[in-house]
């Protein structure tokens, strides 16, 4: 299970005796353990009953005579371990051995950074559905993380102001979680909503794509390119810039339909759950395309996706060429019925 899931239905009720936690996210892990921490050994005596330690300062007789203590006056123990992969063999099968019999009156959490679920002790906590990961977020699931993180913090978040984070941030853990807090003491106690995430949070990610996509609108290529340098050199990845510029230009889209229905700025930042202030950037470049150019942008960003999927080819080159592309009408109609050899 990805922590984030587990994380949703930890209570007192349903604590595990082993928690194995690996993935690329360690700041997931850090707040799995500061939850666990509230609800196992909360109270006047938690710290008599808590301990954490590194790989390299216990054997695995150690941690199983630490869990297997009855806890001070208390109804359970809490017992870390960091960096369990550096454990010798011979410890990991003393834990391994441990998982046939785990005691309820303790919590073993052992904490690495990626596990071989072929081998041993993890193999055998895998197949006892002891083992979690923490997963980086998906673009589609920054939004509802801040929303979470807020009611963890107990933020009070307007309409669009979790959205208008994650746009500005990404789906970097750590930064959300910043900019949540940032923005929510910028907000002095009163709900937070997407002016102050414009005020308080840097959008180079955002700035570098709504640039970009003038650059398009007003077909000048070399901007274009720069403004794609500029995204490459902020770390950000190939298929990640191509997919958001996907999403930019299906909004651009979207924006179109709204208005051609008669919709407001009001009812488009609404629609789109974005702030007022980008539904009414995405309506100005809107008008720097026509419809069967932003369908046509769509159909050729796809091929790059799938490019980026399955080409050896560098992903800043195939992202130069569909912009070069979509800049120039000629070599946009040549790039959709031909794709470049990959």
């Amino acid at each position: 299970m990805d922590i984030l899931s587990l994380m949703r239905g930890l209570s007192v009720e349903n604590l595990a005796p082993v928690y194995l936690l690996h993935g690329e996210e360690p700041f997931l892990i850090e707040r799995f353990v500061e939850a666990l921490k509230a609800i196992a050994v909360s109270g006047p005596m938690g710290s008599f009953n808590y301990s954490r330690k590194k790989a390299s300062e216990v054997t695995g007789a150690q941690v199983v005579a630490e869990v297997k203590s009855l806890p001070m006056m208390a109804a359970r123990r809490l017992v870390i371990v960091d960096d369990v992969e550096k454990l010798r063999a011979a410890d990991m099968e003393v834990l391994a051995a441990y998982l046939d019999g785990p005691v309820t009156e303790a919590c073993l959490v052992l904490i690495g950074q990626k596990f071989d679920l072929r081998k041993g002790l993890f193999k055998k906590a895998n197949g006892l559905k002891m083992v979690h990961r923490a997963e980086p977020l998906k673009d589609r699931e920054s939004a509802a993380f801040v929303t979470r993180c807020a009611q963890q913090a107990d933020i009070s978040l307007g309409r669009g102001a979790a959205e208008a984070i994650a746009d500005a941030v990404g789906t970097d853990c750590a930064a959300l979680s910043d900019a949540l807090e940032r923005t929510g003491l910028f907000a002095g106690g009163d709900r937070v909503e997407p002016a102050h995430v414009e005020q308080v949070v840097t959008s180079v990610r955002r700035h570098s794509v709504f640039e970009l996509v003038d650059a398009l609108g007003q077909r000048q290529a070399p901007r274009a390119i720069r403004y794609l340098l500029e995204l490459l050199a902020n770390r950000e990845e190939p298929i990640r810039i191509n997919a958001m510029l996907a999403r930019h230009i299906r909004q651009l889209l979207l924006v179109r339909i709204h208005r051609r229905a008669g919709m407001t700025d009001s009812d488009v930042a609404q629609s789109l759950g974005v702030s007022p202030f980008v539904a009414n950037k995405l309506v100005s470049q809107s008008n720097g395309f026509s419809g069967p150019a932003l369908e046509t942008a769509l159909q050729r960003l796809a091929q790059v996706d799938l490019q980026l999927k399955s080409c050896r080819r560098p992903g800043e080159r195939v992202l130069e060429e569909a912009l070069l592309d979509l800049c120039f009408p000629g070599q946009e109609r040549a790039g959709i019925t031909s794709m470049p050899s990959c």
